[in-house]
């Protein structure tokens, strides 16, 4: 009864101090005191070791859902990064980038933050896929592997305490979730015959759906990338998962050497940089024509969450009326579809040719 009632009291004082104290230094500016207390500690190796972590967990390494949805909420939030806001007599400095960098990043919102989202949702996802029935001291270093890039961002003045949460939330959200629809999906991409509408209509849907921001960011733009790869690896798995990839096959069973390997990595890499530039190009040149045989209003539904970034440098009508344009002066539905297109390709081309080729080859 005396621990019943100790606890009956002090709730009322354990929310007093969380909505007081803890909320305003994780979600107010307060929690910008930590990137001041990090940057205290600054030193050159110390910044190039935390720059270098957070380049492990670059575009490269992210899994389609979880790009989509880090950038998703990123424009769908808009909050700012840390070296934006003004706190306090000094400012949050963005440390360990260079000018360009330091531009690029202050073009996109800061929550959450996509890398602490990739680190836990990419990392947890892998020691799942190649070791079943787990391993606790693995997922304790993925743990640890994550503060630390959570930590980084910190450091470099890149996210507040608010964004790293959040970015935690979503990646274990998104483990959570990948894990248990997993078998499903790879059943369904690998043998229904309706796999291949459905991932053009889900790449549809996913960027028609996209949050538009207060103002241009690249993220819409890194999303169609990822969307557009994600479902050429879908299409070249539903025609050739069966034949060429059973799962099960890793490297070091393989009887044969590192030039072998070699080889097909250079003809792989090779295959797939010709079949982005050639789709590319391709839908470069045949996109423009085919949409200007659409009705205005129906290129309006389609239109890409941008802003008429051309609009400000036209001097004169636009062009073509019925869609935003780029600084270049393209239309945005024009050049959104032909760098999905240009990603699709890429990957549907080492996931069912090159394959193919190499299985021909002998290799």
């Amino acid at each position: 009864m005396a621990l019943d009632r100790l606890a009956t009291q002090s709730l009322p004082v354990a929310l007093w101090v969380a909505l007081h104290h803890l909320a305003p230094a994780v979600f107010g500016l307060e929690g910008l005191a930590w990137n001041k207390a990090a940057q205290r500690l600054e030193h050159p190796w110390l910044t190039y070791l935390f720059d270098a972590s957070s380049a492990t967990v670059s575009v490269p390494f992210y899994m389609a859902l979880s790009l989509y949805v880090g950038n998703a909420l990123k424009d769908l939030v808009c909050g700012p990064r840390p070296f934006q806001t003004p706190f306090g007599a000094t400012q949050v400095k963005c440390l360990g980038s260079t000018h360009e960098e330091a531009r690029k990043n202050a073009q996109e919102y800061g929550m959450p933050s996509s890398h602490v989202l990739n680190s836990i949702s990419f990392n947890f996802y892998a020691v799942h896929y190649l070791l079943r029935n787990g391993d606790p001291i693995l997922y304790a270093a993925v743990m640890l592997w994550s503060g630390w890039i959570a930590l980084s961002r910190l450091y470099l003045g890149l996210h507040a305490p608010v964004d790293i949460i959040a970015g935690a939330v979503a990646g274990l959200t998104i483990v959570g979730c990948a894990v248990t629809v997993d078998d499903y999906v790879i059943d369904f991409v690998t043998a229904s015959p309706w796999a291949v509408p459905a991932v053009f209509g889900a790449s549809l849907v996913l960027l028609r759906l996209h949050p538009r921001p207060l103002q241009y960011t690249p993220t819409y733009e890194f999303t169609t990338s990822f969307v557009g790869a994600a479902s050429g690896i879908s299409v070249g798995m539903a025609s050739c998962w069966a034949d060429l990839m059973a799962p099960g096959i890793l490297i070091h069973t393989l009887p044969f050497g590192t030039l072998w390997l070699l080889r097909r990595v250079v003809v792989g890499l090779a295959a797939a940089a010709a079949a982005k530039e050639a789709g590319k190009k391709l839908a470069g040149v045949l996109l423009p024509i085919l949409y200007r045989g659409f009705p205005v209003t129906l290129r309006a539904c389609w239109q890409p969450p941008v802003a008429d970034l051309g609009a400000k440098l036209r001097k004169g009508p636009a062009p073509d009326p019925a869609a935003a344009h780029t600084a270049g002066g393209r239309p945005w539905d024009v050049e959104i579809t032909a760098r999905y297109f240009s990603y699709f390709a890429l990957a549907w081309m080492v996931s069912d040719p090159v394959p193919r080729l190499f299985q021909w080859a002998g290799w």
